[in-house]
């Protein structure tokens, strides 16, 4: 079964629970937005988040669909897309995340790559290379509230659990610190057994695995949202990647 009709799979399960309303008519479907692109990287990428910011309207929507768009244009409710500026979360955050790693996975410095980055434009084709989820797959609000991110991760781990299991992602990052930091969640919920340790240039904790295991290792990065030099963020995101691929003999 190809990817996409895996992910759905996924999904029917999540919306036709028995005696679990959670996400019928509310879910967000997360994923892989360019299977084809994704499934040929050579070292595969995870994001994990804590849930959506939907500006507390919990609803039915398909990320999948809105960074697949070349202008990360989401669908409105009447089929038309809704316009996105440059500075739209999933080009300027996210894509600063996204392009951070790419730099990351081909060696280029993180000086240049930043100033590259910096020009503004949009970054469709690198995030569109890498895969993303959320704990919790119902939309919230601005700030998440790490009681329901905590609850999700213990009650669907076994979701969750699925999507890394068919994505085989190499590196997983999870975006956010406690609390409800998405990698300590994993850690604890459905990637167990793994070697914790500190990156020497960033102090970032990750987790190593088997060397046959996917993903080989798990790392803990700050939020995309997180406010601040965008530099200084940029780099702490390729330093630690950086540092982690090399640990594990993938850099």
């Amino acid at each position: 079964m190809e990817l996409r009709a895996r992910e759905e799979a996924i999904f029917h399960s999540l919306e036709n629970a028995p005696n679990d309303t959670t996400f019928l008519g509310r879910l967000y479907r997360d994923g892989v937005p360019s299977p084809e692109v994704y499934i040929a990287e050579p070292v595969r990428v995870l994001f994990v988040f804590r849930e959506p910011n939907m500006k507390g309207e919990a609803r039915a929507h398909d990320m999948r669909d809105e960074v697949s768009d070349v202008r990360f244009r989401p669908l409105a409710r009447d089929g038309t897309r809704e316009e996105r500026s440059a500075k739209s979360w999933w080009n300027r955050k996210a894509g600063m995340f996204a392009h951070a790693v790419a730099a990351a996975l081909a060696d280029e410095a993180w000086t240049e790559a930043f100033g590259r980055s910096n020009k503004g434009g949009w970054n469709h084709d690198v995030v569109n290379r890498f895969a993303y989820i959320q704990i919790k797959k119902v939309g919230g609000g601005g700030k998440s509230k790490a009681r329901e991110i905590r609850a999700h991760a213990a009650q669907y781990a076994t979701t969750l659990a699925q999507q890394v299991d068919l994505y085989r992602p190499h590196l997983v990052l999870g975006c956010g610190m406690e609390p409800g930091s998405p990698a300590r969640l994993l850690a604890e919920h459905v990637l167990a057994g793994g070697r914790k340790e500190v990156t020497g240039g960033t102090g970032a904790t990750w987790w190593e695995l088997s060397p046959t295991a996917h993903p080989r290792a798990m790392v803990q990065l700050w939020h995309p949202a997180r406010r601040g030099l965008r530099e200084k963020l940029y780099q702490d995101v390729w330093s630690s990647v950086h540092e982690v691929l090399h640990k594990i003999g993938l850099g």
